[in-house]
């Protein structure tokens, strides 16, 4: 793979609940279920249709990226609502930057900035020597999750999915999700784990 995140296999996790499945609509079964549009998510995805592998991805929120979240301003500024800095110690990160032809730029920051990392805590005032080998995406970090979305097809990817449980069945994996049984093979969360 070409991210070192923890992917937890869905295998040995099963949740049980007591949602009636007798009411649920049974999907058409696939390969592999993906729960997660994130960058972890939307990287495997790439890497199971480049080998010709059936999935689906079901994706809470009402896009794509999950902690990558990047705004347009009207006079063309991009800010972003998550993940904003990449640091050269991210080696299968850049490696798929480059597959996937998405271009780095510096980001400079010398003097003093406003930080806050909890808001109980006041921000405070750090300084930065501007020495710090920090790249921002150019363009907005989003163009990550557009680059990657580019290489799956729009029907593979289904949001405003809330899953509620993954069980194993005689037949491989269920997945519930909005009245929907979808069924597979194999599952593979991308979520963080504390929202397990």
């Amino acid at each position: 793979m070409y991210l070192r995140v923890v992917i937890l296999i869905v295998l040995s996790y099963i949740r049980y609940s007591n949602q009636n499945i007798d009411n649920c609509e049974r999907m058409e079964s696939t390969d592999v279920i993906i729960v997660g549009a994130g960058l972890t998510g939307m990287t495997l995805a790439r890497n199971l249709a480049q080998k010709g592998i059936k999935f689906i991805i079901l994706e809470a929120r009402d896009r794509v990226g999950g902690r990558i979240h990047s705004i347009k301003k009207e006079d063309g500024a991009v800010v972003e609502m998550g993940a904003t800095w990449f640091f050269p110690h991210f080696n299968n990160l850049f490696k798929l930057l480059k597959q996937i032809k998405v271009d780095l730029e510096g980001q400079f920051m010398k003097g003093y900035t406003m930080y806050e990392s909890d808001k109980k805590i006041p921000a405070r005032k750090v300084y930065s020597s501007g020495d710090d080998d920090m790249f921002r995406v150019k363009g907005g970090t989003s163009q990550i999750i557009e680059k990657l979305y580019e290489n799956i097809e729009r029907d593979q990817v289904l949001l405003k999915q809330k899953v509620t449980e993954i069980r194993k069945s005689s037949e491989g994996m269920e997945v519930i999700s909005n009245g929907q049984i979808f069924k597979s093979r194999r599952v593979v969360t991308t979520v963080p784990q504390q929202l397990l």
